[in-house]
């Protein structure tokens, strides 16, 4: 009966991180290719939060920083860190954001602003001469273009892929009032929860934004798929109407997705790359 119940707790466990999104840091290492070159998972502190986030390459090459969407996790982007044409030229950061994955997962924090907060301290790890690139797909776009709102003498340009950014296309789904009920928390995941509670609060969020997108002015590509239908290409538009005093690009492609780091990953690369040339 003591091994029955120990296997399932193991189980449990187990189930926990799949369901949740994430690898704890001895499979997240395993995941990674150590054969190319230095490989460091480390943690900060920041407003009562511990932030998980992966460093890969040599420290002193042109740092891209990859900010995942909800509900997920750093090892969305593992394709990325263990691509040997990116390491070749760049150092790569990847981050748990705050409520996921081992930055203290369920504790929410809707607050855009008070996430920007806590991302910020990666900006001052840098040591190339030319500022950091900062990758977010779907919510993390929306963190990616706050960060550049907001430390504008620290942030060298911004990918935003699929960014949930224009309140006026704020998409809420009937789940998410589901979620809302007192016990459901003892069925879902954490990271879900985290998720929907981020969800409730966004449209409020992004109106908060608004009159900071013209502080952003610095190379700024935005990458949509007309099919997204989690977070419309709207978004897109609104975004590229938006930067009115940023060197922009907008790239819209047909018969694609939300899913764009998993389905189309040579897309992003290829706008990494050309937006390393612009330096």
């Amino acid at each position: 009966m003591k091994i029955l119940i120990i296997n399932i707790l193991l189980l449990l466990v187990i189930l926990s991180d799949i369901l949740n999104f994430r690898l704890n840091d001895q499979k997240l290492f395993k995941k990674l290719d150590i054969n190319q070159d230095r490989i460091d998972i480390k943690y900060y502190e920041k407003d009562y939060f511990n932030i998980r986030y992966v460093d890969v390459g040599e420290k002193n090459n042109r740092m891209v920083i990859f900010i995942h969407g909800a509900p997920g996790s750093l090892d969305a982007f593992l394709g990325f860190l263990n691509d040997s044409s990116l390491r070749r030229r760049v150092r790569m950061i990847a981050v748990d954001r705050p409520g996921y994955g081992y930055s203290n997962l369920g504790n929410a924090l809707p607050s855009i602003k008070d996430q920007t907060s806590c991302l910020a301290p990666l900006l001052d790890i840098n040591r190339h001469e030319n500022k950091p690139i900062i990758v977010g797909h779907s919510y993390g776009g929306t963190i990616a273009a706050s960060l550049a709102m907001h430390n504008p003498d620290k942030v060298g340009g911004i990918l935003l892929v699929g960014p949930a950014v224009d309140p006026d296309h704020e998409k809420i789904f009937w789940v998410s009032y589901l979620l809302k009920l007192p016990w459901i928390s003892l069925i879902f995941p954490a990271s879900i929860m985290v998720s929907n509670i981020e969800k409730l609060n966004h449209e409020e969020e992004l109106k908060k934004m608004l009159p900071d997108w013209g502080r952003i002015q610095i190379p700024v590509t935005i990458l949509h798929g007309e099919k997204d239908g989690l977070v419309p290409v709207e978004n897109a538009y609104f975004c590229d109407s938006m930067l009115t005093k940023a060197d922009k690009k907008l790239v819209v492609k047909k018969n694609i997705g939300h899913l764009i780091p998993w389905t189309h990953p040579e897309l992003m690369k290829k706008e990494i790359f050309d937006m390393l040339e612009q330096h």
